[in-house]
């Protein structure tokens, strides 16, 4: 299987070059010089040489605070999330690929308090979330298309939580993390490892690939400092304490109804942090 990987320097991307590289399948990952997403032309040419049997779109702008802020950044953040899927998507048709795209649980609202399946109805609040959306509605206007929603992502090679945590241990620093804000830590592995048997079974549609289970932010940080041990000095806050410009889902918990289920997130959160080049770097 020939899979053209788009945004492969990512923290979920990276996940999915190595999964795919593990797997001994043939992967093109060009950087963006090499590749820019909004960039048809660019594009086409890459798949015209390469002839790609499936793209994965691992792209996207991720900083929500800013996009809601600045008008300009706003502008960015729909041109990758909603603007570039159109592309992709139109590119993938002419050359009969399938089309894989990554999405997020800040699909929804936020007011369910039970976890959100595949089919619930999205509302996004915020500029990020309404891009993201727009993202999935044009890449699910082709048929062969695979929309993979996942949410509060951990792992190797890219800015998360479970890192941030840990420098600000480092420092020093005192950790006050919102309490009143649920959802599906997920370890990005186990993502691009599920995703990859959903791409060889051929499914399409949506489909929310996470860990089992779920926690609050503050939850996910006494957790990190439990298992290994360390002193927590974790304070738990409001989301109305922490004030941020942009609006996040009070509950998005994602419900697996159409994949196997993955293993728990704590068990998931053990693995990542005792991988030994990981405490060593930490």
């Amino acid at each position: 299987m020939k899979i053209l990987l788009l945004g492969a320097r990512g923290l979920i991307g990276s996940a999915l070059f190595s999964v795919l590289n593990l797997n001994s399948e043939n992967v093109l990952a060009p950087t963006h010089a090499e590749c820019d997403v909004t960039d048809k032309f660019k594009l086409a040419n890459v798949c015209e040489k390469f002839s790609p049997d499936v793209i994965i779109n691992a792209t996207g702008y991720t900083a929500v605070d800013r996009a809601e802020t600045d008008v300009i950044e706003g502008e960015k953040c729909f041109t990758l999330n909603g603007l570039a899927p159109e592309i992709i998507s139109n590119v993938a048709k002419k050359y009969d690929a399938k089309l894989v795209h990554i999405s997020t649980d800040y699909v929804f609202d936020g007011v369910s308090h039970e976890p959100y399946a595949e089919d619930a109805n999205t509302n996004p609040i915020s500029v990020y979330a309404k891009s993201k959306l727009a993202g999935e509605t044009a890449v699910l206007n082709y048929q062969k298309s695979l929309v993979a929603r996942t949410a509060w992502p951990f792992g190797p090679n890219g800015k998360n939580f479970v890192d941030t945590m840990l420098e600000l241990s480092v420092k020093g620093e005192p950790l006050r993390v919102v309490n009143d804000q649920t959802g599906s830590p997920t370890y990005t592995i186990d993502f691009a490892n599920a995703l990859y048997n959903e791409i060889k079974k051929g499914t399409n549609g949506i489909v929310h690939l996470v860990n089992s289970g779920e926690a609050t932010w503050y939850q996910l940080a006494h957790e990190i400092f439990t298992i290994l041990g360390l002193p927590n000095a974790v304070n738990p806050i409001s989301t109305v304490e922490f004030n941020r410009p942009a609006k996040r889902p009070k509950y998005s918990v994602l419900s697996n109804e159409k994949t196997p289920k993955l293993r728990s997130w704590k068990a998931a959160l053990s693995e990542y942090l005792f991988d030994k080049e990981y405490i060593l770097k930490a």
